[in-house]
């Protein structure tokens, strides 16, 4: 009997423990989740200052793209993936981005990851609006621009300068 009143304690004990243990994690995560309004940014892509990577492919349109297709003027490259949850509500955001910054398709690039309907549908919402090129996940495109998440944006100069990369698109209309 004595091991078993034993054993129950022990067990009760480590139960309690857990239980701390679980509260102290969640509590650790609300603080820093509100230390994160929106949506959360990491850097991704090539560090401000560098030059654009050096890239070709055939947009959607049929036409050859390269890093020298986005020299002269300033614009912004995007890459986004069909199975990534948070690109899709981000599309509209860039989409306002690329009207307020008064791009033109030929200043703005994007690059959609993934295959099936609905990287026709992610197509459709930048026609007339961006040069766009799709790929399978983190294809030439995208590693040569070293991208690590999705969305990621890279924002250049008319150089053909980088001046800021990050993901998330949080921070699109800080950037006009």
């Amino acid at each position: 009997m004595p091991y078993l009143i034993a054993a129950v304690v022990l067990v009760g004990a480590i139960a309690v423990l857990n239980l701390l243990l679980t509260m102290a994690v969640i509590r650790r995560l609300r603080r820093n989740e509100a230390n994160m309004p929106g949506m959360p940014m990491m850097d991704t892509g090539p560090a401000a200052g560098s030059p654009l990577p050096e890239f070709t492919a055939s947009s959607t349109a049929g036409d050859d793209v390269s890093n020298e297709s986005f020299t002269g003027s300033a614009g912004i490259a995007a890459f986004f993936s069909t199975t990534c949850s948070a690109c899709k509500p981000a599309i509209p955001q860039l989409v306002d981005h690329i009207e307020k910054a008064g791009f033109t398709p030929q200043q703005a690039l994007v690059v959609i990851a993934g295959e099936g309907d609905e990287r026709a549908e992610f197509t459709a919402m930048f026609d007339g609006k961006a040069t766009v090129v799709t790929e399978g996940e983190l294809d030439k495109v995208a590693t040569a621009f070293s991208i690590s998440a999705f969305p990621s944006f890279v924002h250049f100069d008319e150089s053909g300068v980088v001046t800021r990369s990050h993901s998330g698109s949080g921070t699109l209309s800080e950037a006009v």
